[in-house]
């Protein structure tokens, strides 16, 4: 555990600026689904009007009387919309459904880019640390295992840590924006 923090100190600090960045869109990324029920949920009050038909302006006016007569505030009244009103305001969903949607995808592929781009280059910096590393060694170290065993050790580990510590960062993200925002 203490090799991953050092890890985490060395390798993350260097690129803190772009692991934030992906800190930053994965955060943006997990918390879609909520921008989409509250799309949806605006979309059946709105649009849809799905609370009932509207009461008979009789009833209503009597609502109105009662409650400025024991000086109550009087409510929005409920105003049923024209089918050309729904219509549009349906299409206003759709359309920003799929905004939200082309959002989404354009966010997580350039999060993707970054995270490529980090991992290659965490990837560069532990190779070559390790590359430092290795040429101090004593030769009488490399007698003991075959050197495939030792290029398949640098070769296989460098490229595994980087991929582990960034995809940590965006499951973290993701877990805790669904703790924060559920």
């Amino acid at each position: 555990m203490a090799l991953v923090w050092r890890l985490i100190k060395t390798e993350m600090r260097k690129h803190l600026g772009s692991v934030t960045i992906r800190f930053l869109l994965t955060a943006l990324v997990a918390a879609s689904p909520y921008a989409f029920s509250f799309l949806g949920k605006w979309a059946v009050d709105e649009a849809l009007q799905v609370s009932g038909p509207p009461k008979p302006k009789a009833v209503v006016e009597e609502q109105v009387q009662q409650a400025r007569a024991v000086d109550v505030p009087v409510a929005v009244e409920w105003k049923a919309k024209t089918t050309e009103q729904k219509l549009r305001l349906l299409g206003i969903f759709f359309a920003a459904s799929i905004g939200i949607h082309l959002l989404v995808t354009a966010l997580s592929a350039l999060s993707e880019l970054l995270n490529s781009r980090v991992v290659q280059h965490m990837t560069c910096d532990l190779r070559e640390g390790l590359h430092d590393k290795l040429q101090r060694l004593d030769a009488a170290v490399f007698g003991k295992e075959q050197i495939g065993q030792w290029m398949t050790r640098v070769m296989d580990d460098t490229a595994g840590i980087p991929g582990n510590l960034n995809n940590l960062v965006v499951n973290l993200t993701t877990q805790l924006m669904m703790l924060v925002l559920g």
